[in-house]
């Protein structure tokens, strides 16, 4: 019982509370109850502080140990490839080749194309604004024209002409696509679409599927174009190239090699030119010698001072060891 003070005549609130704040007994235990609250609350701020510096130093595997219902992932993130239908397209505007960026959509029932890429000697036929949600995004359309354009990834010498949807509002710096090829062509074309392999086929031509946004930039559509039109003399300097690095020194077999390469040739003839290769057989032995002759001198140009000199260039890393076997 709390003991107050005063009569029981006297007793108030406000002398009920001064006789619970000046009671020894009841302050001492009110205070001693704080103290341990406190402490209680700094041991369990001390374990907090711990536990976090425990976590901290852990390492995944650790972390796998004390909670293996979480798998272990890499730190770093391993980038996945997303596969898509971009195709590369052409066009010809003043005698030059002009990229465009297309997008083979199966969810669109008709082919739409941007107003900068239509060719303006060709009339347009104004019809009624269309709105088409594609997977290339949202065209705007409201005209119709017979569009001229070629896929040179699957055939260089084909021209393509089809009546398109042409879309005004949007301009090629801000969409990424120059042309959604809808349902409608696919199905005029036969394109055929393989997920499974991850392929496009048309024509016969075989060309593997995109990573998304590997077009979408005019810059690299236009480093693409230029490999896909690149000259047929370069690529068979470059074939030839592999074939010479990664020739391989062995003896040559020459009744093989007349019988194989010389087909075009009569009996008779294949059997002098196999006596002509035999007399001379030491030169196919597919061992390096030396080339035995006079000196050779070059004339330098009149007014010519010295020789250029220029730094050596750098053999391709995908030919390491093909000069290491040279």
């Amino acid at each position: 019982m709390i003991p107050l003070l005063g009569s029981e005549k006297t007793r108030t609130p406000t002398t009920a509370i001064r006789a619970v704040i000046e009671s020894p007994t009841l302050f001492g235990a009110t205070a001693a109850h704080g103290d341990r609250k406190r402490k209680r609350q700094e041991e369990i701020e001390e374990e907090h502080v711990q536990i976090v510096n425990t976590v901290h130093n852990l390492d995944m595997q650790d972390m796998h140990d004390l909670f293996p219902i979480f798998p272990i992932r890499n730190r770093k993130m391993q980038k996945h490839s997303h596969p898509t239908t971009e195709v590369l397209g052409a066009i010809k505007r003043n005698k030059k080749d002009i990229p465009i960026r297309a997008l083979i959509d199966t969810g669109t029932d008709c082919s739409i194309v941007l107003h900068e890429i239509c060719d303006k000697n060709k009339s347009i036929v104004t019809t009624d604004t269309k709105k088409y949600e594609t997977m290339g995004g949202v065209y705007k359309t409201g005209g119709r024209t017979n569009f001229v354009f070629s896929l040179p990834e699957f055939a260089q010498q084909k021209i393509i002409a089809w009546p398109c949807n042409v879309d005004f509002v949007h301009k090629r710096k801000k969409f990424p696509y120059d042309m959604i090829i809808g349902r409608d062509l696919q199905a005029e074309l036969k394109f055929i679409i393989d997920w499974e392999l991850k392929q496009l086929r048309w024509d016969g031509a075989i060309v593997p599927m995109k990573d998304k946004g590997t077009i979408t930039s005019q810059a690299e559509a236009g480093i693409c174009l230029a490999l896909v039109l690149e000259p047929k003399s370069v690529n068979e300097a470059a074939e030839r190239e592999d074939r010479i690095l990664a020739s391989k020194y062995e003896k040559t077999d020459l009744p093989e090699l007349v019988h194989k390469q010389c087909a075009h040739l009569t009996q008779y003839q294949q059997a002098s030119l196999l006596r002509l290769l035999k007399k001379y057989e030491h030169l196919f032995d597919g061992t390096l010698g030396d080339w035995d002759t006079d000196p050779v001198h070059i004339q330098l140009k009149a007014g010519v001072k010295r020789p250029i000199h220029c730094r050596p260039f750098s053999v391709p890393h995908s030919y390491k060891k093909q000069l290491y076997d040279e």
